[in-house]
This record gives structure tokens, sequence and C-alpha cells, in this order.
């Protein structure tokens, strides 16, 4: 997907700097990577899994790093589910809210100063039933066997909450966190 994207950019991109791997595994000195990009960028991503990850990503920066991380998200579609299969209220993410809090306060501890705010989005979304069945199957049940169970009851459910145009009508609010750190800022403590 990358790289389709960087393609139609039409801007010359040398292939072996596109890596597909995950985050633990980059090693920054065997690729030269410490201190060589000006901005760490990291938006909705499980690659901060730890404080080594988080480390890591700021030695990759010479200067600046944003993170972007849910914050709070709710469904109404969701949530009138829940209701209906009488499962017990959950939003989608709800387990990392506090996220942008912890990261603040953990680069606060290593001597940092980053900034931290929020925005809030709401939206009206129409999804096909194909899509809702595929998408909030995993929301609404997390053991795969019970999923693959309950399918064609929330299939059924589905299909008579589509409209003349065969769609389901949700609202959804999502607010992210988004912090930023200017590694010039601040003093390291150093470990």
């Amino acid at each position: 997907y990358a790289r389709a994207r960087l393609d139609k950019t039409g801007l010359p991109w040398p292939a072996g700097q596109l890596i597909h791997a995950p985050w633990e595994a980059i090693d920054l000195d065997a690729l030269q990577w410490r201190g060589y990009f000006d901005l760490v960028f990291v938006y909705m991503s499980p690659a901060l899994s730890d404080t080594a990850m988080v480390r890591k990503a700021l030695e990759a920066s010479r200067h600046g790093v944003y993170i972007a991380l849910s914050s709070y998200r709710e469904d109404s579609l969701l949530t009138e589910l829940q209701a209906e299969l009488g499962l017990p209220a959950r939003r989608v993410g709800q387990q990392s809210a506090e996220d942008p809090y912890l990261l603040f306060n953990i680069l606060y501890g290593w001597g940092y100063f980053p900034q931290l705010w929020f925005d809030a989005q709401h939206k009206d979304n129409s999804y096909t039933p194909d899509y809702v069945l595929n998408r909030y199957a995993g929301w609404l049940w997390r053991d795969p066997a019970e999923r693959t169970r309950q399918r064609p009851l929330l299939a059924q459910q589905l299909a008579a909450k589509t409209d003349t145009k065969g769609l389901i009508h949700s609202q959804s609010r999502s607010i992210t966190g988004h912090l930023w750190l200017d590694k010039t800022i601040g003093r390291p403590v150093q470990r």
C-alpha cells in the first residue's frame, strides 16, 4: 500500500528506504537511522508497545516526534447492537484511552517537555451490511469461535436496519490525543 502511494506522488524514492518490518525488529544502528530523521511521525500505530520502543522513536529523530493516539471512541451502532444482543457495553479502544496521558508523563519524567492536545470529531456514517458484519463482529465478540457462531444472527439484525438504499447509518465521536515533542527543549534525564 505504501509503495503504491509513494509511486503516485511521482517523487523519486529508493526502494531500500521503505522497510516493512515490526518496529521492535528495526535496528537503528544497522540502518544508520539513529538521529537520522528530522521528524518521527507515529499515527495510530501499535509500534510504541513499551518504553523501549518510545525511546527508539526518540533516538531515530534529530528534532521532533509527533504521536497521535486514540483516546476515546463511541459509535451509536455499536452501542445499539451491544444492547440488543445483551453484550457488555465496551467502546472500541477503551483499553488505550489513557495512553496519551501516560506517554506524556513518561516523556516528562525523562526530562522532556511534550505538548499534548486533543481534537474531537463527530461523523455521520453510512455502511453496507457486509462492511458492518465484517468490522463490527470483532468488536462485539472477541472470541473467534463465538464470532463465527454469532455472524448469522448479526447478519439478520443488520438486514433489518438497512434503509431504502441498503445502507446502515451510525453516528460516531472520537477524541484523538496529539503529542508533539521538540527534542531541543528540555534536558533528558540520563539513565
